[in-house]
């Protein structure tokens, strides 16, 4: 009987023991089971409350770089490459060592030139045109003053004109007619050298006039009367030309609101001439006493208008002078001019949205700088009169100039184009090459620039390029 007790109870003993191993073993697997699962949802549970505080910055950071730099690109597209067009330029080919300022219209070429051995006296003493065709150079003019020297060589089919001046005061403005072939002093300029634009039968410069003031001038050769048209009294305006193109006459003035800021004008010199004849200008200069400064050319009978207007103002001399129109003496050289005044042809106001100085014009598109300093300047383009206004470079060099379907510029001594028409960029210069271009660059699709590659060479090097827009 004891015996069978103590087996009872072992059985007991066992099955407890068994028991509290199976408990044991569960309390195990759950405590595992817990273990490996809490580091998730604490995890979970982070992530969770980061999200809440810093969404964006936990989506970005969440993000592949693939679709940024995607977005990215189609921001800011990728530029396109630099259009090569060197490689077709021509030398000019001239006996002369120094050539100054060669400007291009039609098929040839004018420039003031010498071969001095020293550049100690006057080196420029004669005028030059060159035929690109023939390659066959002709001189027109030599110097009539004192030690003077030939700049600002300007023309046209009909005209050359030219700046005779001895660097110190005196300066004389001349005129060749080409079909007569007979030379005029246009006028008489004391101080600085004026700067010359030349279109059709118009010729504009800037003049000082004192030490404060300069003033715009316009001399028709039909009316054969110098017109002052604007007046300034800040040098940085009164020294910077005006340019001209199909009798489109920009130039640029302070703002009357800020003087840091600029106004580009713009004046149609047809609107303003025959306004100007239909009010009895020239007229009132007549009743001046004003000397003519040159000959007229010959009028054909498409000119037949504009003398009927002449002959109907001279009627109305009296009307003209209520209104304000008066003739202005121009000192010693006896040659009247004129403010003009006169209702109908005040010019056009363009806002550049800053600075502007140096103004280039083809007639419908306006360029401009807006610095002084060449490595802080950019290169602003407008086609609808200031409406919206392109920046086309920046770094660019005081010299450039508008084509028929282009700009040229000089950017680190490389010579640049810039097609608006199909918004591309080419080079005229050759891979380290340095070029330079004339001041009087370009005309239609001819660019005329200097090699200046070689700082030792004793002859200027002038090259022309005929530009052709590139198909793309």
């Amino acid at each position: 009987m004891y015996f069978k007790n103590i087996v009872e109870l072992a059985k007991n003993l066992r099955h407890r023991i068994l028991y509290k191993l199976v408990v044991i073993i569960c309390l195990c697997v759950v405590l595992i089971t817990l273990g490996l699962l809490l580091p998730k949802v604490v995890s979970k549970n982070n992530v969770v409350s980061r999200g809440i505080e810093s969404p964006s910055d936990e989506v970005v950071s969440d993000l592949p770089e693939g679709p940024i730099t995607k977005q990215k690109d189609e921001q800011e597209p990728k530029q396109l490459p630099i259009i090569d067009l060197s490689g077709s330029a021509v030398d000019l080919e001239t006996e002369m060592l120094q050539i100054n300022e060669p400007t291009p219209y039609g098929r040839e070429l004018l420039y003031s030139a010498g071969s001095a051995s020293s550049i100690d006296g006057p080196v420029l003493t004669r005028l030059f045109l060159y035929n690109l065709d023939t390659r066959q150079e002709t001189q027109v003019a030599e110097t009539k003053v004192k030690f003077g020297e030939i700049y600002e060589g300007r023309f046209n089919a009909d005209w050359i004109v030219w700046l005779d001046t001895n660097q110190s005061g005196t300066n004389y403005i001349y005129a060749l007619n080409r079909k007569t072939g007979e030379v005029s002093q246009v006028k008489r300029c004391d101080l600085n050298k004026p700067q010359l634009v030349l279109y059709g039968d118009n010729l504009v410069w800037v003049e000082q006039k004192d030490e404060e003031n300069d003033r715009l001038y316009l001399y028709n050769f039909k009316s054969g009367e110098p017109v002052v048209l604007d007046s300034f009294n800040n040098p940085t305006y009164g020294t910077c030309p005006p340019a001209l193109y199909d009798d489109v006459l920009v130039w640029v003035y302070p703002s009357p609101e800020d003087a840091s800021r600029s106004i580009i004008k713009k004046l149609d010199l047809k609107k303003a001439l025959t306004a100007g004849a239909a009010t009895g200008q020239d007229a009132a200069i007549e009743s001046a006493g004003s000397e003519p400064a040159g000959e007229p050319a010959d009028m054909s009978t498409n000119d037949m208008p504009l003398q009927e207007e002449n002959a109907a103002a001279q009627a109305k001399t009296a009307a003209v002078e209520s209104e304000g129109m008066s003739a202005q003496g121009e000192g010693e050289d006896g040659v009247a001019a004129e403010q003009v005044e006169a209702q109908g042809v005040e010019p056009q106001i363009i806002d550049p949205q800053g600075f502007a100085i140096y103004p280039q014009t083809n007639g419908e598109v306006i360029a401009w700088l807006d610095n002084l300093d060449p490595s802080r300047a950019r290169l602003l383009m407008t086609r609808d009169d200031g409406k919206t206004i392109k920046v086309v470079a920046q770094g660019v060099g005081r010299l450039f100039g508008v084509g028929d379907k282009f700009i040229v510029y000089t950017q680190d001594d490389s010579i640049m184009l810039y097609f608006w028409a199909i918004d591309r960029y080419a080079r005229l210069t050759k891979p380290g090459e340095k070029g330079m271009l004339s001041k009087a660059c370009v005309s239609g699709n001819v660019v005329i620039w200097y090699d200046i590659s070689d700082p030792s060479q004793r002859k200027d090097k002038v090259k022309v390029s005929i530009v052709e827009q590139p198909d793309i």
